[in-house]
């Protein structure tokens, strides 16, 4: 039986590459790391830096920090995207009374994607945070649970002493 739909798309793990780029015009909606015009040296710096700054003891909490970088590199790409688009309208048309309704609507949408951008880091950073007042209540209340044991044995111990004084002094 014949295909409904035979593949019309590349076969080629290069050709396959390439097509993957074809609608890659900034990079806002990109699922690739490093898209043209970034250097991963530069998104190794960014998490390297916030590694050092918040020192992860934990997989996990290196996770969040990692999630925090990745938030902030996506950030940055679609605000470069935003000034890439506005740069190249303002040079065509000085006065943005005249640009194009398709002009604007390239620009709101990117500054939805950027918004999505400024919300995705702000819920890691939300993250993070929580992870960090996590870490820093755990010995409160390991100390206020020793304290709650000691004082039940403290407690029992003068139980068991005032039932003995009771017992020895009939």
């Amino acid at each position: 039986m014949a295909k409904l739909h035979p593949q019309t798309g590349p076969v080629t793990v290069e050709g396959k590459q390439a097509a993957s780029r074809n609608a890659t015009t900034h990079g806002g909606t990109s699922e690739q790391l490093i898209v043209p015009g970034e250097r991963r040296e530069d998104f190794d710096t960014l998490l390297n830096d916030l590694l050092d700054e918040h020192s992860p003891a934990t997989p996990q909490a290196r996770h969040l920090v990692e999630d925090v970088a990745l938030a902030r590199w996506l950030l940055w790409r679609k605000q470069r995207a935003v000034n890439a688009v506005e740069s190249s309208l303002y040079t065509a048309q000085p006065a943005p009374e005249s640009w194009s309704a398709e002009a604007w609507h390239q620009l709101a949408l990117l500054d939805r994607y950027k918004t999505a951008a400024e919300r995705s880091l702000k819920r890691a950073l939300q993250n993070l945070d929580a992870h960090h007042r996590e870490i820093r209540r755990a010995p409160k209340e390991e100390a206020q649970a020793k304290l709650a044991s000691a004082r039940a044995a403290n407690f029992l111990e003068e139980q068991d002493e005032a039932q003995w004084e009771a017992s020895h002094s009939r």
